[in-house]
């Protein structure tokens, strides 16, 4: 699932004095990778750009579907399934949370997101039989892993992992900088974040949320709030649809499909963002968020420890209103 931009209040460039502990600089690192933009900031005595290069090459490897000799390529053309310790942490998350989520969550639809074109085909014409027959090769309960290799019902289904990789991607490389010794840092791939510590001048990283709006689509940056995260190592994700959609015959079609219908869906939720011990955890809440709906998100949410909320969702009329779980509202900074 696409993510809403986060705006990082970082407000440094390369190396950076911190006021909190003048023994280390700050260093930041930018660039591109899965068609979007990352940007790295931490502290450290030295520059890690080589080890961080190395934990992106790692993650192509493995989970990078456009790199016809990675992992999950090969297990989707049945050329292997054979996988390593990042596509094993991968997919048993994403399993965990597809169980918890009644499927609400599924690493197996890509074939419905091509299908309804929101993946890396051109839109089908969609109809109930051509939906019926893309969901007898979707369901995570129809794929395993067994001995450390993939075990599929069907030949023709696929893996996914588009909707959490962003996620993945940042934790790996914040455990990348906490294997040297690392410990404030703030790393952002596509706006999902990893972070640990502070920032350069000693205080909590801060960021912003979009207020989901139809300018919002083309990156306007209007600003819901500010929010002000705890200083332990946590995740941050938040996903949305108002960006991607189509319209056909006079009807909208949003990215939020349903693993569990094979249609597109559009509950009250307009973006979820979720505080979680991982960022890949909370991409994966986020996008399950989306699906599932305010209400049974809540009760989602309550299944797994330590993940906070902030849901922009629709009102009536063109209104939104904010729901919000309860340490999560202590978060929010009053402008």
């Amino acid at each position: 699932m696409s993510s809403l931009k986060t705006l990082l209040f970082l407000g440094f460039l390369s190396a950076l004095w911190g006021c909190q502990d003048h023994s280390a600089p700050y260093f930041r690192q930018e660039g591109c990778i899965w068609g979007t933009y990352y940007h790295i900031t931490y502290q450290h005595d030295s520059v890690l750009t080589n080890r961080i290069a190395r934990a992106f090459s790692e993650l192509d490897r493995s989970i990078n579907p456009f790199d016809s000799l990675s992992l999950i390529s090969r297990i989707n053309e049945n050329k292997g399934f054979d996988t390593d310790s990042l596509f094993r942490l991968c997919f048993e998350e994403t399993q965990r949370i597809a169980q918890l989520s009644d499927g609400a969550f599924d690493p197996t639809c890509s074939p419905l997101f091509n299908a309804w074109g929101f993946g890396f085909k051109h839109r089908e014409k969609m109809d109930k039989y051509k939906v019926d027959s893309l969901l007898r090769f979707v369901g995570y309960s129809k794929i395993s892993l067994e001995n450390d290799s993939i075990r599929k019902m069907d030949p023709r289904m696929t893996l996914d992992f588009a909707s959490i990789a962003k996620g993945l991607g940042a934790d790996h490389i914040a455990h990348t900088l906490e294997l040297q010794g690392v410990k404030n840092y703030l790393v952002e791939i596509g706006g999902e974040i990893a972070y640990s510590g502070s920032n350069p001048m000693g205080q909590a990283w801060q960021i912003g949320i979009d207020r989901p709006t139809e300018n919002n689509r083309n990156n306007s940056g209007d600003l819901q709030c500010l929010v002000r995260l705890p200083k332990n190592k946590s995740g941050l994700a938040t996903s949305g649809n108002y960006r991607n959609y189509y319209e056909l015959n006079g009807q909208r079609y949003a990215h939020t499909i349903d693993p569990r219908t094979g249609y597109p869906v559009q509950t009250d939720v307009l973006s979820a963002t979720v505080l979680a011990p991982n960022c890949m955890i909370a991409d994966a809440l986020a996008t399950a968020f989306m699906v599932v709906g305010s209400e049974k998100a809540s009760e989602l949410a309550k299944k797994i420890e330590e993940v906070e909320y902030l849901l922009i969702c629709t009102a009536e009329g063109e209104n939104t209103r904010i729901v919000f779980s309860p340490n999560f509202e202590k978060l929010i900074q009053k402008q």
